[in-house]
């Protein structure tokens, strides 16, 4: 808008240089989202299901997200390599294509790399709730220590262990 009332003309390519960056800002805020849990997930069926099918319900959610990102993921860099072949560019700037449709692929697959070090250590969270439930008093969480396991799988490790403890005792 500033161009076009300093110049008094509209930037040339304006309206494509908003599409490339934004597909940059959507393409990796789905890595991000994964990564700071920001997901929006309703529980529907929890009230039907009992814990040991829960368990399974969440595994089928998360390997369901990871075929589809691989999809996506697979499709996008074939796009974006057919795209470079053929020399896609924008219309006006003559901005090529590629990379900005190889970064949508590249998040996609950051995006299955953040869901599976998510999905770990919340897997043995939920098989320890559901030996606690079915009444083995010595279940533990075994989440590894590390960078890559976040802070509140280490914390809610310790709570359910002391827990535990607890009521072994």
């Amino acid at each position: 808008i500033f161009m076009r009332y300093f110049y008094g003309r509209p930037f040339r390519g304006g309206y494509e240089m908003t599409e490339l960056i934004m597909s940059i800002i959507v393409a990796f805020g789905l890595p991000y989202t994964a990564i700071t849990k920001g997901h929006v997930s309703v529980d529907i069926l929890s009230r039907w299901l009992d814990r040991p099918y829960m368990r399974w319900l969440n595994f089928l959610v998360f390997f369901t997200a990871a075929v589809l990102l691989a999809m996506v993921a697979w499709r996008s860099g074939l796009h974006a390599f057919s795209g470079l072949r053929f020399g896609d560019a924008t219309n006006m700037m003559r901005i090529p294509k590629f990379p900005f449709q190889l970064a949508i692929a590249i998040s996609a697959g950051l995006a299955i790399v953040a869901s599976f070090f998510i999905a770990r250590p919340l897997n043995r969270v939920i098989v320890a709730s559901s030996k606690m439930i079915e009444g083995d008093i010595s279940a533990r969480i075994d989440v590894a220590s590390g960078n890559l396991v976040p802070a509140e799988f280490r914390a809610v490790q310790e709570s359910f262990n002391a827990m535990a403890g607890h009521i072994h005792e």
